[in-house]
């Protein structure tokens, strides 16, 4: 048996698009101005997770709930997210040949989930090991 085990975000995925586009999404949909723009793409440009929404009610005044705020996250992140055809059938190739394909990722569980749902690549690896649930 062979196993390739790829990083998710920055590999398999760009998050760096994805991600400017979800917070655009979110804000606008919710009547945020430019200042908490901002601050949701400072403070989540590197990882996100359902406490920072916590701390964004604690900075501005939102009426929304951080577990909604989290949830529409998750799936704005879910619906700008693509892979490239190129890494598709890639993987495709792999599998093809025998090979079992893994996913090990930083991020919470349900949101790489999401991603990895939402890109087509869940048809094609065999695990995911997140590191939000470690």
């Amino acid at each position: 048996m062979r196993l390739a085990i790829f990083d998710l975000d920055g590999t398999l995925v760009d998050r760096t698009g994805a991600f400017a586009d979800a917070i655009t999404s979110l804000s606008h949909d919710h009547g945020y101005g430019p200042e908490i723009e901002r601050w949701l793409l400072t403070e989540l440009a590197d990882h996100a997770e359902r406490a920072d929404f916590d701390r964004l009610r604690a900075a501005f005044p939102v009426g929304e709930s951080a577990d909604h705020l989290w949830r529409v996250y998750i799936d704005r992140m879910a619906a700008s997210m693509h892979c490239r055809p190129a890494v598709l059938s890639s993987l495709e190739r792999l599998k093809e040949a025998g090979w079992s394909i893994g996913v090990a990722t930083n991020g919470a569980s349900d949101i790489q989930r999401a991603k990895i749902q939402a890109t087509g690549l869940s048809e094609l690896i065999d695990g995911i090991a997140a590191s939000g649930d470690i």
